[in-house]
């Protein structure tokens, strides 16, 4: 699933949750969303997933519900990717991502780089998400990341790369 922030602002601080409910009966279950960044930038999208063990009942309607988020003045900045390097392997269980990551905020002295890897289905599914945190010494300093993203179900068509900085 994603969130898309149809904000003219930047949100951040941001959890979410999936609804499960079951059409026959309309017994609800809901299990918090695990997101990968913190922020969303205005007018874009963010893929969320959650681990949901067997449901109580079978073929249920699935919704998400934003449950919290914040005007966000400064809280993250953008981050500079290089063109990322992504090899899928044979079997299409895992990917193997290669980029280089830059911050350019001078007034953001320290920060971290948060770098989401999302694998998807040939469908458009999330197969898998992972996300990587580093921390270098300082603005316009490039650091380089290998990940590994593994698929949790379908075999692994494309992956797409999220980022941000966090103070």
């Amino acid at each position: 699933a994603q969130l898309e922030n149809e904000q003219t602002f930047d949100l951040s601080n941001i959890s979410a949750e999936f609804i499960l409910t079951n059409p026959t009966t309309g017994e609800v279950i809901t299990q918090e969303a695990l997101v990968p960044l913190s922020s969303i930038a205005a007018g874009k999208k963010l893929p969320i997933f959650a681990f949901i063990e067997s449901a109580a009942f079978n073929n249920p309607q699935v919704s998400v519900q934003l449950t919290s988020a914040m005007n966000s003045s400064a809280s993250t900045a953008p981050i500079t990717l290089s063109e990322p390097q992504i090899n899928i392997d044979k079997g299409g269980m895992y990917a193997t991502v290669n980029v280089e990551a830059v911050y350019n905020q001078a007034e953001i002295s320290s920060a971290s780089i948060w770098l989401a890897a999302v694998a998807y289905d040939a469908q458009g599914n999330v197969a898998g998400i992972r996300r990587y945190q580093c921390a270098p010494s300082g603005p316009g300093e490039a650091v380089n990341i290998t990940l590994y993203i593994y698929s949790v179900n379908n075999k692994i068509d494309k992956v797409e790369l999220f980022g941000e900085a966090v103070p």
